[in-house]
């Protein structure tokens, strides 16, 4: 089948070029640690990229929504935590991006409250940041 034929029949780019998923986790890796580091703009590049090859990855499209959060573009951080949420709507990492995203726009803090509550007992890094961010709301561990 034609590569143009593939892309049709609604193939990613990863699938097209049999990109192993230990690729595209490295290279969110280096995203992620670019974030953490305050490079954001070249995560931002980075993330751009991969969800152009594999868009189909929740992972990606919340750091992307975190990325874009932390350069004032609200619009982008909103429209790719969405994108995040319906791909992976149970997964808690994503579920936190956003929360993330949400509690910085003025029409959706409680919503992303209510988020963050359910998030409080999820195991890690994800309940940790969750309480963390209730906590910094004056949302305390009994509220």
């Amino acid at each position: 089948m034609e590569i143009t034929e593939r892309l049709e029949a609604g193939a990613t780019f990863a699938e097209i070029l049999e990109m192993p998923p230990a690729v595209r986790e490295l290279i969110a890796g280096v995203a992620s640690a670019a974030l953490e580091a305050g490079r954001v703009d070249e995560a931002e590049r980075v993330l751009e990229g991969l969800i152009a090859i594999h868009p189909r990855d929740p992972t990606s499209w919340a750091l992307l929504a975190r990325a874009h959060l932390r350069t004032g573009k609200a619009l982008a951080a909103l429209f790719a935590a969405e994108v995040g949420r319906q791909l992976a709507p149970a997964d808690p990492s994503v579920r936190l991006a956003h929360a993330e995203v949400r509690l910085a726009s003025t029409d959706g803090r409680g919503q992303a409250i209510e988020e963050l509550r359910g998030l409080r007992a999820a195991e890690g890094g994800v309940g940790a940041r969750a309480t963390v961010l209730l906590e910094a709301l004056g949302e305390g561990r009994g509220a």
